[in-house]
């Protein structure tokens, strides 16, 4: 028994809160670039996906009560008429949008922050990193080891686990 619907890789809380409303979200607010990076023998494949961060929006910035809805523009729903979202749907999109998977459950995504990004990072972006950014298990093993020899003799430090796990 599948748990998703077919061609979903998250339980959605409304069918047409896809991969493409979150990104379209993002990109509309313009808080991330997103960019498909395909395979130059079949240009039908997607690579990877480069996610960069431009900034954030505080809910004090939203512009209206977070659960007042702004309408998508570029995108419909199935009938032909606009989709909308709330605050809570931006902070959504953040981590919705990486559940992006292709046919052999092998997709990447390359995250970075832009280089001009200044903005405060918000609190429910620190719990999303928390969960989806780095893995040091995946870094090469030179890295690997480089992250464990400058660990060494430092755990008993305050705040060395967060530091590490917010900068690497």
């Amino acid at each position: 028994m599948e748990v998703f619907p077919d061609g979903w890789h998250f339980l959605p809380r409304h069918p047409e809160k896809n991969i493409k409303y979150y990104r379209k979200i993002l990109i509309e607010e313009e808080s991330a670039r997103i960019e498909n990076i395909m395979n130059k023998g079949d240009p039908s494949i997607v690579l990877y996906h480069k996610f960069i961060i431009t900034g954030f929006i505080s809910s004090k910035d939203w512009g209206q009560h977070p659960s007042l809805l702004k309408t998508l523009k570029g995108l419909k729903s199935i009938t032909g008429s606009n989709l909308h979202y709330s605050y809570h749907d931006y902070m959504d999109a953040f981590e919705k949008v990486l559940f992006y998977q292709n046919k052999n459950f092998d997709h990447s995504w390359f995250l970075m922050f832009d280089k001009k990004f200044s903005n405060p990072i918000p609190t429910w972006f620190l719990k999303w990193w928390e969960m989806f950014g780095s893995v040091p298990q995946i870094f090469p093993n030179p890295l690997q080891d480089t992250l464990g020899i400058s660990a060494q003799g430092i755990d008993s430090l305050p705040m060395v686990s967060s530091s590490q796990s917010f900068y690497t």
